[in-house]
């Protein structure tokens, strides 16, 4: 697969710092041997759930002196259910793919002093749910089967 990083800082003079960054990985290629006894049955997983083809991070933080913020968009590219599925094997109106899926975060976080600092924020914030196909809500990174969750806090260093 090829992995991407980029990332760029605009000054924006007293007004604070505006930083982006991009992060994204096409996956060409993921091979999975099922059997050692049989070395030509090969499972191919890329693009399959669990395994997108495309997948990608934008951030921007905003900073001014003491506050920062943050807003962030995860994307999960459109898969296939099951890459080894053949004609007939799911119902007519199931097509085998799971849509591209996006979710957003923001985060506030206050430096009150050098050693204290008041936190919050939003995570997938439109309490977007994962697809809705069999196993795939169970859990896991890939999805957030959760939906939004708000947190709050303060770090103390001592």
């Amino acid at each position: 697969g090829t992995d991407i990083e980029t990332n760029y800082r605009l000054s924006l003079s007293d007004y604070g710092d505006l930083n982006f960054s991009l992060k994204a990985t096409y996956l060409n290629k993921r091979q999975y041997q099922t059997n050692i006894e049989f070395p030509d049955i090969i499972d191919e997983q890329a693009g399959q759930v669990g395994t997108p083809k495309v997948r990608g991070l934008f951030t921007t933080v905003y900073n001014l002196n003491n506050l920062t913020a943050s807003w962030t968009v995860n994307y999960i590219g459109e898969s296939d259910f099951d890459n080894n599925a053949v004609e007939d094997q799911y119902p007519e109106w199931f097509n085998n793919k799971v849509s591209a899926y996006t979710y957003h975060g923001i985060n506030l976080n206050y430096f009150a002093t050098e050693d204290i600092s008041i936190y919050g924020g939003v995570d997938n914030v439109a309490d977007k749910t994962p697809p809705a196909l069999p196993n795939l809500n169970s859990g896991g990174s890939l999805y957030d089967g959760i939906g939004r969750q708000y947190y709050a806090g303060v770090k103390m260093t001592f």
